[in-house]
């Protein structure tokens, strides 16, 4: 039984619509998806200057299946900075795309490795950030503890402006980047608290198939549904409420 306070979400990117060593695009069984106990997905729009090619059907097709929505860019801040506000912010026909109906703010997916001076690689992704906001209204932070750490920043702060999800795996807590364990005062922050999605499981979890996914695997994350002062973990040790479904595999 899932703890009410939480949600959980998968994401996905057109990578969930083929089968391994397939590029072939089928559809995903969202209906599936929903009936294995997934309140929600965060579909991926665009990758760089690339639309994600299974967007549009992806995004139509949860929404018909009664899950929640939100969606993903991920920024290269190496790349050309416009063009891939434009992959964000329209279809492959150039139409725009209205992220109004999205029921969470959409992830900023900053995982990037690159060669940029931190300086430089932080002044464009605060330019993407703030462009993403506001166009979307709100945004979330995507990353990992060693990719913003290493590409990103290595700042304390970062809690005090800006929401997280964080990717981390095999932990009884997640790892957090060094922007989300210190306050901008230098104080430290409760690891249970400060973010608010954890993508927990990713590779190797085997559940494609199950949640109506032709890859083998794909992500799970808890979702906060709101952020009270003290808030305890949804789970006890990695996995333990979704144990049925690894069983059922």
């Amino acid at each position: 039984m899932k703890d009410n306070r939480f949600e959980l979400w998968t994401d996905i990117s057109v990578n969930q619509n083929c089968k391994p060593g397939n590029s072939k695009i089928y559809p995903i069984d969202f209906g599936k998806m929903k009936a294995a106990g997934i309140d929600g997905v965060v579909i991926r729009k665009s990758y760089g200057t690339y639309r994600d090619v299974a967007f549009s059907a992806n995004w139509l097709a949860a929404f018909a299946a009664g899950l929640k929505r939100s969606f993903y860019a991920v920024f290269y801040p190496q790349l050309d900075f416009e063009r891939q506000v434009e992959a964000m912010t329209t279809f492959a026909d150039r139409s725009p795309f209205n992220p109004a109906p999205a029921d969470r703010p959409p992830w900023a997916d900053l995982e990037v490795s690159h060669a940029l001076p931190l300086s430089t690689a932080i002044k464009n992704t605060l330019a993407w950030l703030y462009r993403m906001k506001l166009w979307a209204g709100s945004v979330d932070i995507y990353t990992g503890q060693y990719r913003w750490n290493r590409y990103y920043s290595d700042k304390a702060g970062w809690c005090d402006d800006w929401r997280l999800t964080i990717a981390s795996y095999g932990h009884g807590l997640p790892l957090l980047p060094t922007g989300w364990q210190f306050h901008k005062d230098g104080t430290p922050t409760v690891r249970a608290e400060v973010w608010d999605g954890w993508q927990y499981s990713a590779d190797g979890n085997g559940l494609g198939a199950l949640l109506g996914c032709h890859s083998r695997d794909v992500d799970l994350s808890w979702r906060r549904i709101q952020i009270p002062e003290h808030q305890s973990l949804p789970i006890d040790g990695q996995l333990a409420e979704y144990d049925d479904l690894r069983e059922a595999r």
